[in-house]
């Protein structure tokens, strides 16, 4: 067995909604040379073996087992690419984690990451959901980042393998980018570049932004990156559970987007229906629905809706993806019943044939 390969490997502690989950094979992969060795190996066993890479394995729901190899990325490292009076570009590691990234950057005086702070995961999962909070989306700091093609490695010469996309290239849109299309390659995000203003440029258009900075004696008006990190992060905390104590994958649901007539119809029955323009359209606040059909603080056996938001799905007594699954459909179809509104789920759904879920 080659050095680095690891068989029936335990994966609860490497989700954060803590599933009892395993894998076949495991790799943790720290550095190139990791990813040349296992995706060596993993071409020599076939095309029928299922492939996982896995990060910080907070977005994702798990199967008990996984019957094909899970890559692990641990790469670390920020490198300072370009600087001027302006902006710095830098590279990032994929197994860099992302809060530590986002305070590490506003440390030194790089901008724009501060409203994504505290999102759990790693930062070479983050153009996969091209996550997003309180108005900022990592797309618009995202300059590019590289990857390897796994259908098309050749470890004789990886250079054909590695691969570099613009923003553009990536499609990204809400919760989604190319990583996400079943019909492209295989991809394993190894880096991402961001750009980060030197000059503050700050988004507190939420008005829980401008509530948490006034709690800590800020006025919106005067505050600084530093403070926008510390009001995300103490706004976060008092509505999401850590994942560490009470085991969940943050917003179990996709922010639903309608069109202006189903808008204005859900509108005229729910007065104080929450939602926000979205081009022509409208996208509903999901724990807004959830919350008015009466489901936060539900209990099932071992799964249950966390009691301060409706968006979060808390595994508290170890349950099975099943368990977690079950729950969320009955809450979608409550909501249909209610608001004819689709709720899709937002982790990523590995089935026990190691295929992603089409939710």
């Amino acid at each position: 067995m080659p050095t680095g390969l690891v068989e029936n490997q335990d994966l609860s502690s490497f989700n954060t909604l803590a599933v009892n989950a395993g894998a076949k094979f495991y790799w943790a992969v720290k550095s190139e040379a990791d990813l040349v060795s296992a995706l060596a190996w993993y071409k020599q066993q076939g095309n029928d073996l299922p492939l996982l890479v896995l990060g910080g394995g907070s977005n994702l729901i798990l199967s008990e087992s996984f019957p094909g190899l899970v890559l692990h990325m641990q790469s670390q490292g920020i490198e300072l690419l370009e600087e001027n009076n302006e902006s710095v570009l830098i590279e990032v590691a994929a197994g860099e984690n992302w809060h530590d990234l986002v305070c590490y950057c506003t440390e030194q005086g790089w901008y724009g990451l501060e409203n994504l702070a505290l999102i759990p995961g790693a930062a070479g999962a983050a153009p996969i959901q091209n996550i997003g909070a309180y108005g900022v989306e990592l797309c618009q700091v995202l300059e590019s980042l590289r990857c390897v093609e796994v259908d098309g490695f050749d470890c004789d010469d990886i250079g054909k393998s590695n691969h570099e996309l613009n923003n553009q290239q990536c499609q990204f849109a809400y919760r989604d980018s190319i990583f996400k299309n079943p019909s492209e390659p295989r991809r394993i995000i190894t880096s991402i570049r961001l750009r980060l203003k030197r000059s503050a440029s700050l988004n507190i258009q939420y008005p829980g932004i401008q509530q948490s900075l006034r709690a800590l004696g800020v006025e919106p008006e005067q505050a600084r990156p530093e403070d926008v990190l510390q009001a995300v992060c103490n706004l976060r905390r008092e509505k999401l559970p850590d994942p560490s104590e009470l085991p969940n994958v943050g917003s179990f649901f996709k922010n639903p987007i309608v069109s202006a007539e189903h808008y204005q119809a859900l509108k005229a029955e729910f007065a104080d229906l929450v939602a926000y323009p979205h081009g022509e359209q409208y996208k509903l606040a999901a724990g807004w629905l959830i919350d008015q059909a009466g489901w936060k603080g539900h209990r099932d056996e071992k799964v249950a809706v966390h009691d301060r938001q409706a968006l979060v799905l808390v595994n508290f007594q170890q349950g099975s993806a099943s368990d977690v699954l079950a729950l969320a459909k009955k809450i979608q179809d409550d909501i249909w019943q209610l608001y004819q509104v689709t709720l899709e789920i937002e982790p990523r759904h590995i089935m026990a044939n190691g295929m992603l879920a089409q939710n």
